[in-house]
């Protein structure tokens, strides 16, 4: 049986590696910060492109670390 790789299986090692790496910038913030600081900060990818295709965009840690705005959905 053939089974094709998708985005989701691809992209979880990387996310949760920059959860952890945002994680131990801030030990105090629950998971859904996490999550909202990861999301909050994603690059956009192309507009052919619907986030139920590929996602709230291209992760970028450097500014879920940094940012101090973040908005929830």
């Amino acid at each position: 049986m053939y089974h094709s790789l998708d985005g989701t299986s691809m992209a979880t090692p990387h996310v949760a590696g920059a959860a952890a790496i945002l994680a131990q910038q801030h030990p105090n913030w629950t998971g859904q910060q996490l999550k909202t600081a990861l999301m909050s900060s994603t690059e956009g990818l192309a507009d052919t492109y619907s986030a139920y295709q590929v996602g709230t965009g291209r992760l970028d840690i450097a500014a879920a670390v940094n940012t101090t705005v973040r908005a929830t959905g």
